[in-house]
């Protein structure tokens, strides 16, 4: 915090490390190098962590889930972090997720209570696509079980907001093709 440079600048940095320079980081310790920067980012004020919301916004305007043709295999394997690094095909969108999860993991509910207006302002806009439905769906899921222990009217507004952007994405699809996983994630029982 007594650097000479902003917090959002420092906090881009950190991201980096991970989300830019991958060939540096030995690939075996990759998660734990993401769990310390979740830690690190989470302990410091909101404009050093905020930056994260930006990635964000950046990977769901990215060609990959803009244009589904640019994907190249099926969305689950695209955002499946562990399969992708393990078999040398990083995909960006995979490494976002990930961060995205440590930092998410390392918050406390405080940091998280943003996430509803970040969908509603900054997310919901954007999304036209089933791959970014989806990625939004993957980046908020593991997180539903902690809004609904500790924050039951966040889950509420998420919930409205994931419906809201499903509509979105109905409108400017013309078919759906993972309706059933959509399905099974809005109605787990």
């Amino acid at each position: 915090m007594a650097l000479p440079v902003v917090g959002n600048s420092v906090g881009s940095s950190l991201l980096n490390v991970v989300l830019k320079s991958q060939p540096l980081v030995p690939r075996e310790n990759i998660m734990s190098w993401m769990n310390a920067i979740g830690l690190v980012l989470t302990s410091l004020p909101e404009p050093y962590w905020m930056v994260l919301h930006e990635r964000i916004i950046t990977t769901v305007k990215s060609d990959i889930l803009v244009l589904p043709e640019n994907l190249g295999t099926d969305p689950f394997t695209a955002f499946d972090f562990c399969g992708s690094q393990g078999s040398y095909n990083e995909v960006q969108c995979s490494y976002v997720l990930a961060l995205t999860h440590a930092v998410w993991h390392h918050s406390s509910i405080g940091q998280l209570t943003v996430l509803p207006q970040f969908l509603k302002d900054q997310l919901k806009p954007l999304i036209q696509t089933e791959e970014q439905f989806l990625f939004i769906c993957h980046l908020v899921g593991p997180f539903l079980q902690r809004f609904h222990q500790e924050r039951t009217r966040c889950l509420l507004e998420i919930t409205v907001e994931l419906y809201e952007m499903l509509h979105n994405v109905d409108k400017h699809c013309e078919k759906l093709h993972c309706i059933h996983t959509i399905a099974d994630f809005l109605y787990p029982y």
